[in-house]
């Protein structure tokens, strides 16, 4: 079978270089005296004098999150006295709270035991937020602990900052 010429640059033109090349391994590298294109950043407004930080801006949290799922149980009390327990599991934990998802959605004040039967631990907490379920069924419930754990977790948090 005959080779068809490349109509728009003929084969004896060598392609042109590009700023960016492929290794073997398949890992995008910069090409030997190519120019390096500037990186792409979304403009940011500085806040204004004397603004107030937004809820949820990083100046207040008081300690580092990290996504880590645990198996929980948690048991707290009905309006009617009676003593529940669901099993449920952690997205997001920090040495204060955590993000639980549950099968039920709890009220915003409520007290709960948060168990970890694996390990023998049990803490006290309060829902501090609530949200609907998510496609997977769940709630997600968000809790504060009733006094800060550095070991309930069992991991070691990284430094603020």
């Amino acid at each position: 079978m005959a080779q068809v010429p490349n109509p728009i640059r003929p084969a004896s033109t060598p392609a042109p270089k590009a700023s960016v090349g492929e290794s073997s391994s398949g890992v995008r590298q910069p090409v030997p005296g190519a120019p390096i294109p500037a990186p792409r950043t979304a403009p940011v407004a500085a806040p204004k004098a004397g603004a107030k930080p937004q809820s949820g801006d990083s100046e207040r949290r008081r300690g580092q999150r990290v996504l880590l799922i645990v198996p929980v149980e948690i048991t707290w009390e009905t309006k009617d006295g009676l003593r529940v327990k669901e099993h449920g599991e952690t997205e997001v934990v920090s040495q204060h709270g955590a993000m639980l998802k549950l099968g039920t959605k709890l009220l915003v004040g409520s007290q709960l035991e948060i168990s970890r039967p694996a390990l023998g631990k049990t803490v006290q907490a309060r829902v501090v937020g609530t949200s609907n379920a998510g496609a997977d069924g769940l709630a997600r419930v968000a809790i504060e602990l009733s006094s800060p754990s550095e070991n309930f977790w069992g991991i070691s948090f990284p430094p603020m900052g």
